[in-house]
């Protein structure tokens, strides 16, 4: 006999998904995605991992699509300024890190889909701030910490 906070559920079939109720609806359309989906696939398979990479102040992040987090690498210069700065720098260094990945995202969708591409990606959180693109302004303070 369950417990007062155990439930017990009848198994069921899950109600159809979105996909599988348009394409139930609409063949023609359907037959479109899947051209669609093979071609984003295509594209991604080609292009292998898509990750970003950046680095500050002896703080290297690698992050994948959307900023999932793959490595931080820290050297002892970057334990020299205390827990706050450290932080601090593994914060704008990931975004940096996620900007690039996100980057390389919308151009792969935009290969894929065309001047739609951009937009998918977008909706899918994939933006990104241009500026944290531009040159790395992080050399000067790296190469005079030393």
């Amino acid at each position: 006999m369950p417990g007062p906070s155990t439930s017990t559920r009848c198994a069921t079939s899950s109600p159809p998904s979105a996909l599988a109720r348009t394409r139930a609806a609409d063949p023609p359309r359907t037959a479109k995605v899947s051209v669609v989906e093979r071609g984003v696939d295509e594209v991604f398979s080609a292009a292998g991992p898509v990750v970003g990479s950046a680095s500050a102040d002896g703080v290297t992040v690698e992050v994948g699509i959307g900023g999932r987090l793959r490595s931080v690498k820290l050297t002892p210069q970057a334990l020299r300024y205390g827990a706050a700065a450290l932080a601090e720098t593994v914060v704008a260094t990931a975004a940096k890190a996620t900007a690039k990945a996100n980057q390389r995202a919308q151009q792969l969708y935009t290969q894929a889909l065309g001047r739609r591409g951009e937009r998918v990606a977008e909706g899918l959180g994939l933006s990104y701030d241009p500026k944290l693109l531009e040159a790395d302004d992080d050399f000067d303070r790296d190469w005079t910490r030393g």
